[in-house]
């Protein structure tokens, strides 16, 4: 909230806004050109200078998270809510995306009625793509193993499937890391991240800023 107050206060005295934009739409950008706008884009992408960070990244300054990030998922049947959800808390915290950025989630067709897959994307609204193990298997992974082909039928489900939901332009952020159950856990994760060049978000809908208030 002070970042947005001292933002404002900028805006108030005539002081361009600087932007660095690092995902997401680049069509808002359009609206800069000739514009005499009190908004610049920061080309450069140097933090020093910029007043918001558009991108997955957290950062220590005014960021906007349009969604463009796919988490891949495998895990063992009958894992537990508990344990998919500290790996996807800590594998965001691993690589310093925000939660915000989350477009959906992807895995292997026979998750599909994975009891705590289900209840995570539905408690938070996220959609969730489900491949055949022949659409995995034909991703390049760094990550491949032997094992998981002979079980699954593809030698990567996370990292293959977070690829393959974030489209075409997809880039691989987060190779896959595995995590085990504690005592009172049962099962193991896999999660791999990937961000898209497009953010979707097809549940929330749009927002058009037409004014901010008095002045210019």
């Amino acid at each position: 909230a002070e970042d947005w107050k001292k933002l404002m206060i900028k805006q108030s005295i005539g002081e361009k806004i600087d932007f660095i934009n690092l995902s997401g739409t680049l069509l808002w950008q359009k609206s800069l050109e000739n514009s005499g706008s009190l908004f610049s884009l920061n080309s450069q992408n140097d933090l020093s200078k910029a007043s918001v960070f558009i991108g997955p990244d957290k950062r220590k300054m005014c960021c906007w998270h349009p969604p463009t990030i796919w988490i891949g998922i495998g895990c063992e049947r009958n894992t537990s809510q508990s344990l998919l959800k500290r790996a996807l808390d800590q594998s965001l915290s691993i690589s310093g995306i925000a939660k915000e950025s989350i477009a959906g989630f992807g895995s292997v067709e026979r998750k599909s009625d994975e009891i705590a897959l289900i209840s995570l994307v539905k408690k938070n609204n996220w959609p969730v793509r489900f491949f055949t193990s022949e659409a995995l298997s034909s991703i390049q992974v760094p990550n491949p193993s032997e094992k998981v082909r002979q079980e699954i039928g593809s030698p990567s489900v996370a990292e293959a499937s977070a690829i393959l939901a974030s489209g075409e332009g997809g880039e691989l952020l987060l190779e896959k890391n595995i995590f085990y159950a504690n005592e009172e856990e049962k099962g193991a994760v896999t999660i791999a991240i990937a961000q898209a060049s497009k953010p979707f978000a097809p549940n929330r809908g749009e927002l058009h800023l037409i004014g901010s208030g008095p002045g210019e």
